[in-house]
């Protein structure tokens, strides 16, 4: 699974107070769209976090996959033109992919569907960046979690 994921950094970060607001308004609001959207949100991130879990790779893809369209649903403009359009070049090769977080900080996250794709999506990027920002951060997945100690 590592040698499937990707984290890249696009250099086009959008304020991600924005994102914030629309999505705090309609929940405060008490929009029942809103509402649904984020309770199928902590489901998704359940149903992905089991399949992680059970070690099934498809499972997760399609948890995540599941996750950045409900994340789009609750707020259109938590992706833009030019982030669809990197996803759409490499959809071929992904089988899932997102922006992490808020959706502010400019990264996206990708499921290469081996790790053959993943060397291709990465040679592609490295070839032909969005911008002079644009560069791939290696990462991995902390299997102890939070561990606080006071000193």
């Amino acid at each position: 699974l590592k040698q499937r994921c990707l984290l890249y950094f696009t250099g086009q970060k959008r304020m991600a107070r924005n994102i914030l607001r629309n999505v705090v308004s309609g929940y405060l609001a008490r929009d029942p769209q809103v509402l649904q959207t984020v309770r199928d949100l902590k489901a998704s991130a359940v149903e992905a976090k089991e399949a992680l879990d059970a070690q099934d790779i498809d499972g997760f893809a399609r948890g995540l996959a599941r996750y950045w369209e409900l994340k789009k649903r609750i707020d259109p403009g938590s992706s833009n033109a030019p982030i669809e359009a990197l996803l759409r070049s490499v959809e071929a090769e992904t089988q899932a992919a997102l922006q992490p977080g808020a959706g502010g900080g400019g990264f996206i996250f990708l499921l290469a569907k081996s790790r053959a794709a993943a060397e291709r999506i990465r040679r592609r990027f490295e070839a032909a960046p969005p911008n002079a920002h644009a560069r791939f951060f290696d990462f991995g997945v902390d299997q102890q979690g939070l561990k606080v100690t006071v000193l």
